[in-house]
């Protein structure tokens, strides 16, 4: 592996440490007068996992299926364990959990990476285990990746870039 990017990813990491850090620990605003800049790690980790994707599947013959194959084995059952024991945690004690609240609906989606309007958190877009969001989006750049992967490779990194481009500025104009 490309040893600056493990560099990278320990930036980011501290980056969104620092944002949790800003948003729940009292005091740590006024102890260390820095900005914000902890959703930027987000970004960063996106970026990342875009090259990655882009590097590890160069010069390989790699079907769409096969693709998503082995990202649901790496991402899913983590994520579904989280959740299933986030939900049992809300259920036994409810009041370990700040305001829990979700219906069949919310829990199926939230599996299935679906986005939908939070009950526990109104107007935010936020599955049950609420980090999960930014898989939300892992998995939908999984699904133009691979769409990518039936394009001929020379193709693939622009075509994700302009479709991603496309749809930020869809995004922005709607």
């Amino acid at each position: 592996m490309i040893q600056p990017i493990q560099y990278l990813r320990a930036i980011a990491t501290l980056m969104v440490v620092w944002h949790h850090g800003l948003l729940h620990v009292r005091g740590v605003s006024q102890l260390i007068s820095l900005p914000d800049f902890g959703p930027h790690g987000v970004d960063l980790f996106f970026v990342i996992s875009g090259f990655i994707m882009l590097v590890t599947t160069a010069s390989k013959e790699l079907t769409p299926w096969e693709f998503i194959r082995l990202r649901v084995i790496r991402v899913v059952p983590l994520y579904w364990l989280t959740t299933l024991l986030m939900l049992a945690c809300a259920v036994v004690a409810p009041t370990l959990l700040r305001t829990p609240q979700f219906s069949p609906a919310a829990v199926a989606k939230s599996l299935l990476f679906i986005p939908y309007d939070s009950l526990s958190f109104p107007g935010r877009v936020w599955p049950l285990l609420v980090p999960g969001w930014t898989l939300n989006y892992e998995m939908f750049f999984y699904a133009l990746f691979a769409v990518s992967l039936l394009l001929p490779e020379r193709y693939r990194a622009a075509s994700l870039a302009a479709t991603i481009v496309g749809a930020c500025v869809s995004r922005q104009l709607g």
